[in-house]
């Protein structure tokens, strides 16, 4: 054989299994990145509650942490309703449960959203021989009837009709998990006693409204107080519209999140003392989500100052993860280096042709930055195109990573070690990228620019930006040097 055959053949296996070892690395790194992701999400799964303060330095990975968090808590809450219908079913085994699923869904059709309203139409017009059946769980001192079980039932019925697991503020969050926004969340919806308050004065007012209607009738029209009466007939006609929908609406099997809490007015630090005076039934609430849902909810805040909270809602927290540090792991470094290989050359291209352009630029006195440009079609924006596409494609399938601390007690947050309560553990969390940056938008508060933006009556001019600045630009700054402690000194002296 010819040495020169030999040296070819042996460049050859050369690559061959240089890549293919290239190839076995980046696969063994790829699944134990994705192992190590699993398990993050089961730790996630297990190790959040009920009210979980999410908090750390600005851009430090709060929001898409919370993100993550929230695609983990669909998936628990798609198991968990699932898990509920089975042990609804294995309870009673000889009850046939689909006799009810028609029923059920014409009930959530209609936007119901009180289960024991339909688990008594059932009871009266399918499962009326039922009434006797009970579940011994061997723990209870009495056995659970079968309504009880059937209201469950329901519960997660709705929760798979529905296929939506997470309510945020804006909506401004799309789950990777059922492809859905997210249900709308309001701060106030936990305002229970204020709920109550105004859902038994529509009560009231709906049963007095008849018989005000029949007095108004029989009333002089001179009579001043018809007029009163008027007025207050046209006030509760005004309830009667919202009597036959709660504004009450927790939902089992849904997790609740707030970014940026303390920009929410009713919990800001400016007012907080002004707030912990009030009692909306805001933290009474809160207090009691794990037995309102039956431990089926869960709420997420992130926060970047935690002690600037409101005190009755931060010594709520159950858990505070303080995340330190974010970044993105890739581990497709194959297709990396063969995009940048590709990219090379037409990269090379376009700066060779730039260069071209811009001496004939100069030549003719014209700017050289908009001569060569990527606005117009061309072969070189098209392959740069399709790398930029290829790259983003390998981006997609990558990782984040977050480290911080999980503390258990608002006392202990920032303490060292030595002086803790009840201790911390370590965050070591990998989510896919997707459940991340790509589920929700970490840029949600760019709206309120935009809209002041649209509002606002300043106009760029000239001076502000091309013209060469002047001793008079600064006649303001000097000023307010000069003059800041001008009123103390002036009250000092008097």
């Amino acid at each position: 054989m010819e040495p020169w055959l030999v040296v070819v053949l042996i460049t050859l296996a050369s690559i061959v299994f240089g890549t293919g070892l290239v190839l076995l690395i980046q696969f063994i790194y790829v699944k134990a990145l994705e192992n190590r992701s699993i398990r993050s999400i089961g730790w996630v799964k297990h190790a959040f509650r009920f009210i979980v303060y999410v908090i750390g330095k600005i851009r430090a990975g709060k929001t898409t942490f919370m993100a993550g968090c929230l695609a983990a808590f669909t998936e628990k809450y798609m198991h968990d309703a699932h898990t509920k219908i089975d042990f609804c079913c294995l309870a009673f085994p000889t009850v046939n449960f689909s006799l009810a699923d028609d029923t059920i869904e014409n009930d959530f059709g209609r936007g119901l959203i009180d289960s024991e309203v339909t688990a008594a139409k059932l009871m009266r017009d399918v499962f009326s021989n039922c009434n006797n059946l009970y579940y011994d769980n061997q723990l209870n001192p009495k056995p659970i009837a079968f309504r009880r079980i059937l209201v469950d039932y329901i519960d997660a019925s709705w929760a798979l009709m529905r296929n939506n697991y997470v309510a945020y503020a804006g909506r401004a969050y799309h789950s990777p998990i059922t492809d859905n926004d997210a249900m709308p969340y309001d701060p106030r919806m936990w305002d229970i006693r204020d709920i109550a308050e105004q859902q038994h004065y529509v009560q009231e007012a709906n049963k007095n409204l008849h018989a005000l209607l029949e007095k108004l009738k029989n009333m002089d029209e001179k009579s001043k107080e018809k007029k009163a009466l008027k007025a207050t007939v046209e006030k509760l006609q005004r309830y009667k519209d919202t009597d036959e929908q709660s504004d009450w609406h927790l939902f089992y099997y849904c997790a609740y999140a707030q970014d940026e809490k303390q920009l929410d007015a009713r919990t800001d630090a400016v007012r907080s003392m002004a707030e912990n005076l009030e009692d909306h039934g805001n933290t009474v609430s809160k207090r009691l989500i794990g037995q309102l849902t039956k431990e089926h909810a869960i709420l997420f805040c992130t926060a970047q100052q935690f002690g600037a909270d409101n005190n009755r809602e931060r010594a709520l927290a159950t858990e505070i993860p303080m995340i330190e540090k974010s970044e993105v792991v890739d581990p497709y470094f194959l297709p990396r280096f063969l995009i940048a290989c590709y990219e090379f050359y037409w990269k090379h291209q376009r700066k060779r042709l730039q260069r071209r352009a811009e001496k004939a630029a100069l030549k003719t006195g014209i700017d050289p930055n908009l001569v060569f440009t990527l606005k117009e079609q061309s072969k070189i924006r098209d392959h740069l195109s399709k790398s930029m596409i290829w790259k983003k494609y390998w981006h997609a399938k990558s990782f984040v990573h977050y480290t911080g601390k999980l503390y258990y007690s608002p006392d202990d947050v920032g303490k060292s070690r030595n002086s803790l309560v009840s201790g911390y553990n370590d965050i070591d969390v990998l989510f896919p990228i997707k459940w991340a940056f790509g589920s929700t938008d970490t840029f949600l508060f760019n709206a309120v620019n935009v809209k002041m933006n649209a509002t606002s009556r300043y106009r760029l001019r000239d001076e502000d930006f091309r013209e060469p600045a002047t001793h008079n630009s600064t006649d303001s700054l000097t000023d307010e040097v000069l003059m800041r402690n001008s009123d103390r000194l002036k009250a000092e002296k008097k």
